[in-house]
Protein backbone atom coordinates (compact mmCIF):
# COMPACT_ATOMS: atom_id res chain seq x y z
CA UNK A 1 0.00 0.00 0.00
CA UNK A 2 1.52 3.15 -1.29
CA UNK A 3 -0.87 5.65 -0.72
CA UNK A 4 -1.54 7.00 3.36
CA UNK A 5 -4.73 8.71 4.80
CA UNK A 6 -5.03 11.50 7.27
CA UNK A 7 -7.52 12.53 8.92
CA UNK A 8 -7.73 16.90 9.90
CA UNK A 9 -10.50 18.02 11.82
CA UNK A 10 -11.83 21.73 11.19
CA UNK A 11 -10.47 21.58 7.38
CA UNK A 12 -13.40 23.69 6.03
CA UNK A 13 -10.71 26.96 6.57
CA UNK A 14 -7.82 28.20 7.79
CA UNK A 15 -4.85 26.16 9.16
CA UNK A 16 -6.87 23.02 8.86
CA UNK A 17 -7.31 23.78 5.42
CA UNK A 18 -3.92 25.09 4.55
CA UNK A 19 -2.83 21.78 6.38
CA UNK A 20 -5.27 19.45 4.32
CA UNK A 21 -3.46 20.99 1.53
CA UNK A 22 0.04 20.52 2.82
CA UNK A 23 -0.75 16.89 3.15
CA UNK A 24 -1.97 16.29 -0.12
CA UNK A 25 0.61 18.26 -1.73
CA UNK A 26 2.83 15.85 -0.01
CA UNK A 27 0.75 12.94 -2.02
CA UNK A 28 -1.71 12.06 1.31
CA UNK A 29 -5.14 11.19 0.19
CA UNK A 30 -7.29 13.49 2.89
CA UNK A 31 -10.26 12.75 5.53
CA UNK A 32 -11.66 16.55 6.45
CA UNK A 33 -14.34 16.98 9.48
CA UNK A 34 -15.90 20.31 9.35
CA UNK A 35 -18.80 21.55 11.64
CA UNK A 36 -21.48 23.76 9.82
CA UNK A 37 -19.55 25.46 7.25
CA UNK A 38 -20.51 22.94 4.33
CA UNK A 39 -19.09 25.00 1.35
CA UNK A 40 -16.20 25.54 3.07
CA UNK A 41 -15.64 21.82 3.27
CA UNK A 42 -16.59 21.43 -0.10
CA UNK A 43 -14.11 24.19 -1.64
CA UNK A 44 -11.57 21.79 0.26
CA UNK A 45 -12.46 18.79 -0.77
CA UNK A 46 -12.18 20.34 -4.70
CA UNK A 47 -8.94 21.58 -4.51
CA UNK A 48 -7.30 18.50 -2.64
CA UNK A 49 -8.82 15.97 -5.77
CA UNK A 50 -7.33 19.12 -8.00
CA UNK A 51 -4.26 17.82 -6.97
CA UNK A 52 -4.61 14.06 -7.74
CA UNK A 53 -5.58 12.90 -4.33
CA UNK A 54 -8.78 11.55 -2.78
CA UNK A 55 -10.63 13.31 -0.04
CA UNK A 56 -13.49 12.43 2.18
CA UNK A 57 -15.86 15.43 3.93
CA UNK A 58 -17.42 14.05 7.22
CA UNK A 59 -19.43 16.75 9.21
CA UNK A 60 -19.39 16.42 13.15
CA UNK A 61 -18.64 17.76 16.39
CA UNK A 62 -15.70 16.79 17.46
CA UNK A 63 -16.73 17.06 21.38
CA UNK A 64 -19.82 14.62 20.86
CA UNK A 65 -18.18 11.09 21.05
CA UNK A 66 -21.16 9.55 19.13
CA UNK A 67 -20.49 11.72 16.23
CA UNK A 68 -16.51 11.10 16.52
CA UNK A 69 -17.42 7.61 16.34
CA UNK A 70 -19.55 7.90 13.28
CA UNK A 71 -17.17 10.29 11.97
CA UNK A 72 -14.20 7.51 11.88
CA UNK A 73 -16.50 4.42 11.48
CA UNK A 74 -17.35 6.55 8.20
CA UNK A 75 -13.83 7.60 7.38
CA UNK A 76 -12.78 3.48 8.14
CA UNK A 77 -15.42 2.61 5.48
CA UNK A 78 -14.34 5.30 2.91
CA UNK A 79 -10.88 5.33 2.68
CA UNK A 80 -10.12 1.79 4.15
CA UNK A 81 -7.46 2.79 6.61
CA UNK A 82 -5.72 5.47 8.76
CA UNK A 83 -2.41 6.64 9.11
CA UNK A 84 -2.38 10.55 10.40
CA UNK A 85 -4.73 12.06 12.28
CA UNK A 86 -4.59 16.09 13.21
CA UNK A 87 -6.30 17.38 15.55
CA UNK A 88 -6.68 21.11 14.43
CA UNK A 89 -10.36 21.65 15.43
CA UNK A 90 -11.23 24.80 17.84
CA UNK A 91 -12.76 27.92 18.81
CA UNK A 92 -12.09 30.41 21.26
CA UNK A 93 -13.81 33.32 23.49
CA UNK A 94 -12.54 36.97 23.64
CA UNK A 95 -13.04 37.54 27.13
CA UNK A 96 -11.49 38.52 30.41
CA UNK A 97 -11.10 35.85 33.17
CA UNK A 98 -13.76 38.14 35.19
CA UNK A 99 -15.95 38.49 32.16
CA UNK A 100 -15.56 34.80 30.64
CA UNK A 101 -19.12 32.93 30.76
CA UNK A 102 -19.22 29.31 32.07
CA UNK A 103 -21.22 28.33 28.62
CA UNK A 104 -18.32 29.80 26.83
CA UNK A 105 -15.35 27.62 28.84
CA UNK A 106 -17.58 24.31 28.46
CA UNK A 107 -17.59 25.24 25.16
CA UNK A 108 -14.00 25.84 24.59
CA UNK A 109 -12.79 22.63 26.23
CA UNK A 110 -15.02 20.75 24.85
CA UNK A 111 -13.66 21.57 21.18
CA UNK A 112 -10.30 22.12 22.04
CA UNK A 113 -9.56 19.71 24.91
CA UNK A 114 -12.26 16.72 25.00
CA UNK A 115 -12.55 16.99 20.93
CA UNK A 116 -8.65 15.87 20.82
CA UNK A 117 -9.03 13.47 23.80
CA UNK A 118 -11.71 11.75 21.72
CA UNK A 119 -11.10 12.04 18.33
CA UNK A 120 -6.81 10.81 19.59
CA UNK A 121 -8.50 7.84 21.22
CA UNK A 122 -10.35 6.86 18.04
CA UNK A 123 -7.91 7.48 16.33
CA UNK A 124 -5.18 5.87 18.21
CA UNK A 125 -7.33 2.67 19.12
CA UNK A 126 -7.77 2.12 14.54
CA UNK A 127 -4.12 2.96 13.96
CA UNK A 128 -3.07 0.51 17.16
CA UNK A 129 -5.00 -2.56 15.50
CA UNK A 130 -4.17 -1.66 11.37
CA UNK A 131 -0.59 -2.20 13.93
CA UNK A 132 -1.02 -5.67 14.60
CA UNK A 133 -2.38 -6.41 10.91
CA UNK A 134 -1.19 -7.52 7.39
CA UNK A 135 -2.12 -4.63 5.51
CA UNK A 136 0.31 -5.35 2.95
CA UNK A 137 -1.13 -8.96 2.90
CA UNK A 138 -5.10 -7.61 2.87
CA UNK A 139 -4.07 -5.34 -0.08
CA UNK A 140 -2.38 -8.42 -2.14
CA UNK A 141 -5.58 -10.43 -1.57
CA UNK A 142 -7.79 -7.86 -2.60
CA UNK A 143 -5.92 -7.18 -5.68
CA UNK A 144 -6.23 -10.58 -6.55
CA UNK A 145 -9.66 -11.20 -6.08
CA UNK A 146 -10.63 -7.08 -8.06
CA UNK A 147 -8.36 -9.35 -10.86
CA UNK A 148 -11.13 -12.37 -11.18
CA UNK A 149 -13.62 -9.08 -11.23
CA UNK A 150 -15.23 -9.67 -8.32
CA UNK A 151 -15.82 -6.60 -5.52
CA UNK A 152 -13.53 -6.77 -2.87
CA UNK A 153 -13.80 -4.47 0.34
CA UNK A 154 -10.85 -4.76 3.02
CA UNK A 155 -11.32 -3.81 6.66
CA UNK A 156 -8.42 -4.03 9.63
CA UNK A 157 -10.04 -4.94 13.62
CA UNK A 158 -9.36 -7.23 15.84
CA UNK A 159 -12.24 -9.96 16.06
CA UNK A 160 -11.78 -10.66 19.77
CA UNK A 161 -12.62 -6.26 20.30
CA UNK A 162 -17.25 -6.08 20.24
CA UNK A 163 -16.45 -2.41 19.08
CA UNK A 164 -14.47 -3.55 16.69
CA UNK A 165 -16.24 -6.17 15.17
CA UNK A 166 -19.93 -4.18 15.19
CA UNK A 167 -17.42 -1.03 13.28
CA UNK A 168 -16.01 -3.81 10.23
CA UNK A 169 -19.59 -5.42 9.94
CA UNK A 170 -21.43 -1.68 9.91
CA UNK A 171 -18.37 -0.87 7.57
CA UNK A 172 -18.97 -4.27 5.22
CA UNK A 173 -22.70 -3.74 5.00
CA UNK A 174 -22.08 0.20 4.54
CA UNK A 175 -19.94 -1.13 1.48
CA UNK A 176 -21.73 -4.03 -0.10
CA UNK A 177 -24.95 -3.96 1.11
CA UNK A 178 -25.33 -7.03 2.40
CA UNK A 179 -24.08 -10.53 3.68
CA UNK A 180 -24.74 -14.17 2.82
CA UNK A 181 -21.59 -16.50 4.35
CA UNK A 182 -19.21 -15.57 7.24
CA UNK A 183 -16.16 -17.18 7.71
CA UNK A 184 -14.21 -17.14 10.72
CA UNK A 185 -10.78 -17.99 10.39
CA UNK A 186 -9.13 -15.51 12.17
CA UNK A 187 -6.56 -17.38 14.32
CA UNK A 188 -3.41 -17.53 16.30
CA UNK A 189 -1.44 -20.03 18.49
CA UNK A 190 1.04 -20.69 21.15
CA UNK A 191 3.77 -23.30 21.11
CA UNK A 192 4.07 -23.76 24.77
CA UNK A 193 3.31 -26.86 27.62
CA UNK A 194 0.36 -26.62 29.89
CA UNK A 195 3.02 -25.58 32.77
CA UNK A 196 4.74 -22.98 30.93
CA UNK A 197 2.15 -21.14 29.06
CA UNK A 198 1.33 -17.61 30.25
CA UNK A 199 -2.37 -16.34 31.18
CA UNK A 200 -1.14 -13.42 28.61
CA UNK A 201 -0.95 -15.99 25.53
CA UNK A 202 -3.65 -18.35 26.82
CA UNK A 203 -6.17 -15.10 27.25
CA UNK A 204 -4.85 -14.09 23.40
CA UNK A 205 -5.72 -17.30 21.79
CA UNK A 206 -9.23 -17.67 23.49
CA UNK A 207 -9.80 -14.10 22.49
CA UNK A 208 -8.98 -14.46 18.67
CA UNK A 209 -10.24 -17.98 17.88
CA UNK A 210 -13.01 -18.65 20.53
CA UNK A 211 -14.63 -15.23 21.57
CA UNK A 212 -14.02 -13.87 18.14
CA UNK A 213 -15.94 -16.05 16.42
CA UNK A 214 -18.48 -15.61 18.67
CA UNK A 215 -18.63 -12.45 18.39
CA UNK A 216 -18.26 -12.37 14.42
CA UNK A 217 -20.91 -15.26 14.52
CA UNK A 218 -23.62 -13.07 16.61
CA UNK A 219 -22.75 -10.04 14.51
CA UNK A 220 -22.93 -11.88 10.95
CA UNK A 221 -26.11 -13.56 12.52
CA UNK A 222 -28.29 -10.95 13.47
CA UNK A 223 -27.44 -9.34 10.34
CA UNK A 224 -28.51 -12.62 8.35
CA UNK A 225 -31.61 -12.77 10.51
CA UNK A 226 -32.98 -9.83 10.09
CA UNK A 227 -32.27 -9.52 5.85
CA UNK A 228 -34.44 -12.59 5.97
CA UNK A 229 -32.98 -15.02 3.46
CA UNK A 230 -30.32 -16.86 5.52
CA UNK A 231 -26.87 -17.48 4.93
CA UNK A 232 -24.11 -19.67 5.70
CA UNK A 233 -21.72 -19.59 9.06
CA UNK A 234 -18.27 -21.47 8.48
CA UNK A 235 -15.99 -22.20 11.04
CA UNK A 236 -12.32 -22.79 10.49
CA UNK A 237 -11.43 -25.35 12.97
CA UNK A 238 -8.29 -28.01 12.95
CA UNK A 239 -7.70 -31.37 13.86
CA UNK A 240 -7.25 -29.94 17.21
CA UNK A 241 -10.83 -30.09 17.66
CA UNK A 242 -10.81 -33.72 18.59
CA UNK A 243 -7.00 -34.23 19.25
CA UNK A 244 -4.90 -33.48 21.28
CA UNK A 245 -1.91 -31.27 20.05
CA UNK A 246 0.88 -31.37 22.63
CA UNK A 247 2.64 -27.87 23.85
CA UNK A 248 -0.98 -26.01 21.88
CA UNK A 249 -2.74 -26.08 24.80
CA UNK A 250 -4.73 -22.63 24.27
CA UNK A 251 -5.09 -23.48 20.71
CA UNK A 252 -6.56 -26.99 21.35
CA UNK A 253 -9.07 -25.40 23.64
CA UNK A 254 -10.09 -22.38 21.88
CA UNK A 255 -10.65 -25.24 18.75
CA UNK A 256 -12.71 -27.70 21.13
CA UNK A 257 -14.56 -24.48 21.98
CA UNK A 258 -15.16 -23.41 18.57
CA UNK A 259 -16.47 -27.16 17.62
CA UNK A 260 -19.24 -27.12 20.18
CA UNK A 261 -20.22 -23.15 19.13
CA UNK A 262 -20.72 -24.60 15.90
CA UNK A 263 -23.44 -27.09 17.21
CA UNK A 264 -24.98 -24.59 19.23
CA UNK A 265 -24.82 -22.09 16.72
CA UNK A 266 -26.52 -24.37 13.82
CA UNK A 267 -29.59 -25.25 16.49
CA UNK A 268 -30.56 -21.66 17.05
CA UNK A 269 -30.33 -20.38 13.78
CA UNK A 270 -31.72 -22.88 11.40
CA UNK A 271 -34.83 -21.28 12.27
CA UNK A 272 -33.70 -18.45 10.23
CA UNK A 273 -32.41 -20.34 7.07
CA UNK A 274 -29.47 -19.41 8.54
CA UNK A 275 -26.60 -23.05 8.19
CA UNK A 276 -23.44 -23.05 10.47
CA UNK A 277 -20.92 -25.50 9.66
CA UNK A 278 -16.93 -26.09 10.80
CA UNK A 279 -14.41 -27.14 8.18
CA UNK A 280 -11.22 -28.77 10.39
CA UNK A 281 -8.16 -28.68 8.05
CA UNK A 282 -5.12 -31.31 7.93
CA UNK A 283 -1.63 -30.45 7.56
CA UNK A 284 -2.01 -27.60 5.67
CA UNK A 285 1.49 -25.68 3.39
CA UNK A 286 1.58 -22.12 4.08
CA UNK A 287 4.01 -19.36 5.11
CA UNK A 288 3.10 -20.23 8.43
CA UNK A 289 3.23 -23.77 8.91
CA UNK A 290 6.55 -23.51 6.58
CA UNK A 291 8.05 -21.74 9.97
CA UNK A 292 7.32 -25.15 11.71
CA UNK A 293 9.55 -27.29 10.06
CA UNK A 294 12.45 -27.00 7.44
CA UNK A 295 10.50 -29.89 5.64
CA UNK A 296 6.63 -29.56 6.41
CA UNK A 297 6.03 -31.63 3.09
CA UNK A 298 8.50 -34.35 4.33
CA UNK A 299 7.02 -34.78 7.97
CA UNK A 300 3.44 -34.33 7.08
CA UNK A 301 3.09 -36.47 3.80
CA UNK A 302 3.84 -39.98 5.54
CA UNK A 303 1.73 -40.05 8.13
CA UNK A 304 -1.45 -38.77 5.49
CA UNK A 305 -3.28 -41.47 4.10
CA UNK A 306 -3.29 -39.68 0.82
CA UNK A 307 0.07 -39.09 1.01
CA UNK A 308 0.20 -35.64 0.06
CA UNK A 309 -0.32 -32.58 2.75
CA UNK A 310 -2.96 -29.53 1.64
CA UNK A 311 -3.41 -26.85 -0.20
CA UNK A 312 -5.35 -23.08 0.74
CA UNK A 313 -7.22 -24.72 -2.48
CA UNK A 314 -7.93 -28.16 -0.85
CA UNK A 315 -9.81 -25.85 1.97
CA UNK A 316 -11.46 -22.68 -0.18
CA UNK A 317 -13.68 -26.13 -2.46
CA UNK A 318 -14.52 -27.30 0.96
CA UNK A 319 -15.73 -24.02 2.11
CA UNK A 320 -17.15 -22.54 -1.44
CA UNK A 321 -19.16 -25.86 -1.56
CA UNK A 322 -20.82 -25.20 2.01
CA UNK A 323 -21.18 -21.33 1.12
CA UNK A 324 -23.48 -22.49 -1.70
CA UNK A 325 -26.94 -23.88 -2.30
CA UNK A 326 -26.11 -27.32 -3.38
CA UNK A 327 -25.13 -27.67 0.88
CA UNK A 328 -28.36 -25.96 1.71
CA UNK A 329 -28.97 -29.24 4.21
CA UNK A 330 -26.01 -29.27 5.80
CA UNK A 331 -25.96 -27.62 8.92
CA UNK A 332 -23.66 -28.14 12.80
CA UNK A 333 -21.00 -30.43 11.09
CA UNK A 334 -17.52 -30.45 11.35
CA UNK A 335 -15.99 -31.55 8.01
CA UNK A 336 -12.47 -33.01 8.43
CA UNK A 337 -10.85 -31.20 4.91
CA UNK A 338 -7.30 -33.90 6.00
CA UNK A 339 -6.76 -36.18 3.50
CA UNK A 340 -7.04 -38.45 6.23
CA UNK A 341 -5.07 -37.42 8.77
CA UNK A 342 -7.06 -37.32 11.33
CA UNK A 343 -9.28 -40.42 10.52
CA UNK A 344 -5.93 -42.40 11.06
CA UNK A 345 -4.83 -44.49 14.24
CA UNK A 346 -1.99 -45.32 15.44
CA UNK A 347 -1.34 -48.74 14.72
CA UNK A 348 1.80 -50.92 15.64
CA UNK A 349 1.73 -53.74 13.32
CA UNK A 350 2.81 -53.29 9.36
CA UNK A 351 0.47 -53.42 6.50
CA UNK A 352 1.01 -53.80 2.93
Amino acid sequence: MSEKTAFVTGASKGVGRGIAYGLADAGWDVAINYHSDQAGADETSQVIESKGRKCFAVSGDVGSKEDVERMFSSVIAEMGHLDCLVNNAGRQTFASLLDLSEEDWDKTIKTNLKGSFLCSQAGGRIMRDQGHSDQAGADETSQVIESKGRKCFAVSGDVGSKEDVERMFSSVIAEMGHLDCLVNNAGRQTFASLLDLSEEDWDKTIKTNLKGSFLCSQAGGRIMRDQGNGGSIINIGSGANKQPFLNLVDYCASKGGLDQLTRVSACELGKYGIRVNCVAPGAIEIERTKEESPDYSGDWSPLTPMGRVGTPQDIASMVAHLASDAANFITGQTIYVDGGLWTKTHWPYETD
